[in-house]
Order: structure tokens, then C-alpha cells, then sequence
């Protein structure tokens, strides 16, 4: 849920030469970022496709254990589109679209269709400016994911694999701070996702609150390839029923590389892998996935020139 809906931005530096002002816009190449529209540019759109698949489980007393048989898996295409009014603020809209497949010993299920649809905004209060100069790079993010998705209890034939959305209505807060240098940069993000009851629920009930926390750094190796890499840990809190925690609390540290191509020019093809860090203890209720990703994405300038624009295959 918090992963849908969490706020991950990168920065770039607008007003640096040569080589490095245009690798700066790849550092969107990390692994589970979203797109963000550089200062100079008015709209942008991506296409992103990933699939995820679970391996294995930790337990809620941090064992590990891999799946023999048992399998699941999720492809993930996600059209987003990117409005930036104004230099300081930005708005998007991501609309998953979601096929999953499960096997639980001889039993196989399929399923899929439209997941929660994301609306984030972004406020960045200080100006980009020359790298040498600018402070590192604040970004606030506030964000809403609708339950446009199929929730469990709407799954009529008791098929895990139907599900495509939470069910709740959720917002995001989330804090970003960035710092690019001439041939590289580094970034922190946390953010942390909270759920209203449905209407009518009269137990009010609710899941755990989602959080995630990970750094991040990119080296421009030239003017058109961005290498990247992140690593962070995402979980939940245990769920609340008519006013008493319910569930177990879960936990997941996660890594991944990411890189960035631009062919053409006005064109950028992203790349990335990501994935649990499967260490016994380390984990706690979550499953150990894997997830390989890719996108294509495009802007347009605020006088109506077409750029490239980076972006990443997870939205939200």
C-alpha cells in the first residue's frame, strides 16, 4: 500500500554546463523513484512496466524461509502524467494497472485490473540554481491514494490473486532532501502513509500506518548514462480494530541499482532492479521480493521545446 502511494522524487542541477546539466535530470534512474519535472519544464508523461515477484517470507519472529513451490508474482504498468504550473510546485496522477498470478501447491490463480489511483503534489521552496552554490535541495510531498483498486472483501470466488487495491482511502506526507554536484549526487527520502476507515465500517477499522526511509546516489558517467543505486527499509505498524491493534507490525530492508539511457536525444529508456535484503532477522511479517523495472518518459519546456524527462518503471 505505503510503496503505491509513497512520495520518491530526485533532483537535478538546471543551470550547471556541459556534461553534468545533462546527466543531472538521470539521477531519476534509482530504483522506485517517481518522476519530478525540473524547474525549466511544464509537463511531462512516462510509461513505466515492472514485475515483482516473492520468493520467500520472513516470519513475525524474523526466520527466514524461501519458497520451494509456492509462487507470486505482479506485473505493474503505470501511465503517469506531470503538470508543473509553477517553479516551486508540482502535481501528478499515476493509475496502475495490475496482473497477478499466485500458486499455492496445485491450485493456481490469475487476476488483475485498475489499482488505486495516485494523486501527488510536491512543494520545493528553494530554487535548484548553480551546483556549486545551492543548498541541498528540500522537497515536500503530500500525496492520496483512492481505492479505485479490488479490495479482499469485493473478491466474491476467494481468488488472492483478484486483488488489486487496498480497499482505503490514504495519504502520504513525505520529506525529501537532495544534493547534486557536478558528476554525481545523494539523496534522502522518508515518508509515512496513513489510512482512513471506510465509511459505514463501524469498527473503524484500519491498517497499520506505512513508513519508508532510504538514501540514494547517482554518478553521471556522461552526458546521457546515469548509474544509480538506493537502499532504505519500508514496513507498517499493526493494524487497528474497534480501537485495539490487530496484525503483526512487518519490516523489509531493500537495495537496488538503477540506470538511465538516452539513445536520442528527447528520448530516455530507464532501467532498474530492486530488491529485499534477504538477511535473517533483518525482516519481520514481509515477504522478500525482487522487482526489475523500465520506463520511457518525455517533457515539455515551459516555451513549448520537448525535453527528455527522467523517469522510473514503480509508480508510486
Amino acid at each position: 500500500m505505503h510503496r503505491r502511494a509513497s512520495l520518491l522524487i530526485a533532483m537535478l542541477s538546471l543551470l550547471v554546463a556541459g556534461e553534468a546539466a545533462a546527466a543531472a535530470c538521470c539521477v531519476l534512474a534509482a530504483p522506485g523513484r517517481t518522476g519530478r519535472l525540473p524547474e525549466a519544464e511544464v509537463f511531462g508523461a512516462l510509461a513505466a512496466y515492472s514485475v515483482e515477484s516473492r520468493v520467500g517470507n520472513w516470519s513475525n519472529s524474523g526466520d527466514l524461509s524461501f519458497a520451494k513451490q509456492d509462487l507470486q508474482f505482479t506485473h505493474r504498468f503505470v501511465p503517469q502524467l506531470l503538470v508543473r504550473p509553477h517553479r516551486v510546485f508540482q502535481a501528478s496522477v499515476a493509475m496502475p494497472i495490475l496482473v497477478n498470478g499466485t500458486r499455492f501447491g496445485d491450485d493456481v490463480y490469475t487476476g488483475g485490473g485498475l489499482g488505486d489511483l495516485a494523486l501527488i503534489t510536491r512543494f520545493e521552496p528553494v530554487a535548484v540554481g548553480s551546483f556549486r552554490a545551492a543548498p541541498p535541495l528540500l522537497g515536500i510531498g503530500w500525496g492520496f491514494s483512492l481505492p479505485t483498486g479490488r479490495a479482499t472483501w469485493r473478491v466474491d470466488d476467494g481468488n488472492p490473486a483478484a486483488v488489486t487495491g487496498t480497499g482505503y482511502l490514504s495519504t502520504t506526507p513525505a520529506v525529501t532532501l537532495d544534493k547534486t554536484w557536478q558528476r554525481g549526487a545523494v539523496g534522502w527520502d522518508g515518508s509515512g502513509t496513513f489510512s482512513f476507515p471506510r465509511p459505514g465500517d463501524t469498527t473503524r477499522s484500519v491498517p497499520g500506518i506505512g513508513f519508508s526511509t532510504s538514501v540514494f546516489g547517482a554518478f553521471f558517467a556522461s552526458s546521457d548514462v546515469t548509474l544509480s543505486t538506493t537502499l532504505g527499509i519500508r514496513g507498517s505498524t499493526a493494524g487497528w480494530r474497534a480501537g485495539k491493534a490487530v496484525g503483526s507490525p512487518g519490516l523489509e530492508p531493500f537495495g537496488g541499482f538503477g540506470l538511465v539511457l538516452e539513445p536520442r536525444r528527447l528520448h530516455r529508456v530507464t532501467l532498474g532492479m530492486q530488491g529485499s535484503i534477504p538477511i535473517p532477522k533483518l525482516g519481520l511479517s514481509r515477504g522478500v521480493t525482487i522487482t526489475a523495472s523500465v520506463g520511457y518518459s518525455f517533457s515539455v519546456a515551459r516555451g513549448g521545446k520537448a525535453r527528455a524527462l527522467g523517469g522510473t518503471a514503480h509508480g508510486g
